[in-house]
């Protein structure tokens, strides 16, 4: 670790080649200037770059935004975390990269199958359950390089920074640059609101890829979820309705996405509260729906 100014940036580096000491190998690295010392989550995010962590991020385009992960935005939510001395404290980084460090274990699901899981929290886990289920995404064939991660996170230790408590999805993709996205719903920007955090009761459905993931319920220090690949799982009444949200709701993304190229302005605040309000269990209610958000096509609040 080194301490300089070199031009109000701190960066951290898994391996540059130099021969110290008659060695010649890749040195991990870390470069800190001197305003990097005031917030110790600098430090730790650097730091994980010198393990060879990558950033993850929502799915805007930018670095810094995602509010699960030191290693993207880690000065969000500092009044949760906060210390005399070292001031902003960093929360964990998230479940893919603590696998591919070999910080904790995991299990790929990769064949046709529905799988009940307890996923234990990332955060001073309690138990040996599971702390990443990975689901790949479309080609099963080695190497799997794209691939949804489902974690679980609680407020407890680090992680007391989080901005809530629920299973975290992440869409990965190891041929960007950065991998792991969050996947938050209403793609409205914020990581840190319901949109990206999946409680019990409620349902992830990748219609396309035929991927469903329902929150069954809540153990003392985790979730307890039911993982489709290739197939619908069988749950609960509760669970089966949000499927039929969650189903619908991916259909009407499409219409929100093509409405506003066409120049039309979607409030997708008010869409998300429409679509928590309304349980469609038959198809008229769904096409009432429908009805219902054309009318508020050009609106800016919820009416």
């Amino acid at each position: 670790m080194l301490s300089s100014e070199i031009g109000l940036v701190s960066w951290g580096s898994s391996g540059f080649t130099m021969t110290r000491d008659g060695v010649t190998k890749q040195w991990r690295m870390t470069w800190l200037e001197p305003w990097a010392y005031w917030e110790i989550a600098v430090v730790e995010h650097e730091m994980g770059h010198g393990f060879g962590l990558p950033h993850s991020s929502g799915n805007y385009g930018q670095t810094y935004c995602n509010q699960w992960d030191v290693m993207s935005n880690l000065s969000k939510n500092c009044a949760n975390s906060y210390d005399a001395t070292y001031h902003c404290l960093g929360q964990h980084t998230i479940a893919d990269s603590k696998f591919h460090v070999g910080w904790t274990n995991s299990s790929l699901i990769t064949n046709v199958t529905q799988w009940n899981y307890t996923i234990e929290r990332l955060a001073q886990p309690q138990t040996a359950e599971w702390r990443l289920v990975a689901i790949a995404i479309g080609s099963t064939s080695p190497p799997i390089t794209h691939y949804y991660t489902i974690e679980a996170r609680r407020r407890v230790g680090y992680d007391v920074k989080l901005p809530g408590e629920g299973i975290i999805i992440h869409e990965v993709d190891t041929t960007r640059a950065i991998p792991a996205h969050v996947i938050d719903i209403d793609n409205n920007g914020n990581t840190g609101d319901e949109g990206a955090i999946w409680r019990p009761g409620e349902v992830f459905a990748d219609v396309a890829n035929n991927i469903y993931v329902c929150v069954n319920s809540e153990t003392a220090t985790g979730y307890t979820v039911t993982v489709g690949r290739g197939v619908r799982p069988a749950v609960d009444v509760v669970c089966e309705r949000q499927f039929l949200v969650q189903i619908y709701r991916h259909q009407i993304r499409a219409f929100w996405r093509q409405r506003q190229v066409c120049g039309q302005n979607v409030h997708r605040w008010c869409d998300v509260q429409y679509y928590k309000l309304w349980r469609p269990e038959s198809r008229r209610a769904q096409t009432m729906l429908v009805h219902r958000r054309n009318a508020h096509t050009h609106s800016n609040a919820c009416d």
